[in-house]
């Protein structure tokens, strides 16, 4: 599942998710290391995934070493308090869900 950091919370220091996010299917993943110019390196793995359904964070138990939150589906049930924004979103999760049957993914709950 990824759900994106509120940074407004950041700037404050705090830790908060955003209300919504998304079950994602990895794809693909490999090795990657990457340097800098000063000769320090990275080792982590280039992943690609593609988004599966919305889902919304109920709530979250711990952020330490990895967050471990309850989500809920909104697949068929997605509100918000402005409406345009929802319709938006509604509309990106249809046009994920053509993209994914072009490139042969099914989804969780399609």
């Amino acid at each position: 599942v990824h759900a994106a950091l509120d940074h407004e919370a950041a700037a404050r220091r705090e830790f908060r998710l955003h209300k919504y996010g998304t079950v994602l299917k990895i794809l693909s993943q490999k090795p990657s290391k990457q340097t800098s110019k000063y000769g320090d390196s990275s080792v982590s793995r280039l992943v690609t995934v593609v988004g599966v359904r919305p889902i919304r964070v109920a709530s979250i138990f711990q952020t330490d070493p990895f967050v471990l939150a309850a989500v809920e589906d909104t697949s068929h049930t997605l509100t918000s308090d402005c409406p345009a924004r929802a319709s938006r979103v509604r509309e990106v999760f249809a046009e994920c869900a053509r993209l994914r049957s072009e490139i042969g993914v099914e989804g969780v709950g399609d």
